[in-house]
């Protein structure tokens, strides 16, 4: 998908862009979303090979330069699950550049150059939904929906609410560690998880101060 471009796609002081991605094989440099041409982009969200979220702004400040310098925010191997909705994000808030999965945060660049981008990219090439505008072989092999850019840095909350449909709540991983064994959504509370409440209670000190 192809969105004419417009000064309001192309921030130059700080953006936010995201979307549900669901795909089923390895990618490479599958694009999400991106604005402006291959190595002038003012941002780029895509699944990199090895299942990474990576999400990259560029410095403007050479339009005479053939690529613009880029900093990016990438997860670490596997963070992505395939055959599954995930919600991927990246966020520029003028100093540092990163990439949230699913509402919690995968990777952070705080590079002291990022801070001195005087301004990002103003490529005029199209925004691209699933590739890139100037190249049709980087597409994402999976399928996209509710792409949204944003003119500033969603914070950590704001990404938050929009992965989890506006509640802001994830499951906790609880620190007693209490039997999960039961089918999701019959979490009775049974002899079993007194049983895993009380294993290494003294160890642990799971009890109010």
């Amino acid at each position: 998908v192809l969105v004419p471009d417009a000064q309001s796609l192309r921030p130059m002081h700080q953006l936010s862009a995201c979307a549900w991605i669901y795909y089923s094989d390895e990618q490479d440099s599958g694009r999400i979303v991106v604005k402006g041409a291959d190595n002038k982009e003012t941002y780029g969200l895509e699944v990199s090979e090895n299942d990474e979220l990576v999400f990259l702004v560029r410095d403007g400040n050479d339009p005479n330069a053939e690529d613009y310098p880029r900093y990016d925010a990438k997860s670490d191997d596997d963070a992505l699950d395939r055959d599954e909705w995930i919600h991927a994000a990246g966020t520029y808030d003028g100093n540092s550049v990163k990439c949230y999965i699913n509402g919690e945060l995968a990777a952070e660049n705080n590079d002291p150059n990022i801070s001195a981008i005087p301004f990002l990219s103003q490529d005029t090439n199209d925004l691209a939904i699933g590739n890139q505008p100037d190249d049709t072989d980087n597409g994402l092999g999976g399928t996209i929906d509710d792409v949204r850019v944003y003119n500033y840095g969603l914070s950590a909350a704001e990404v938050a609410y929009l992965a989890t449909d506006g509640v802001g709540i994830f499951r906790m991983q609880s620190v007693a560690n209490l039997y999960t064994g039961e089918p999701l959504g019959s979490g009775v509370v049974n002899l079993k998880d007194f049983a895993k409440l009380s294993d290494a209670w003294l160890e642990e000190k799971l009890w109010p101060e």
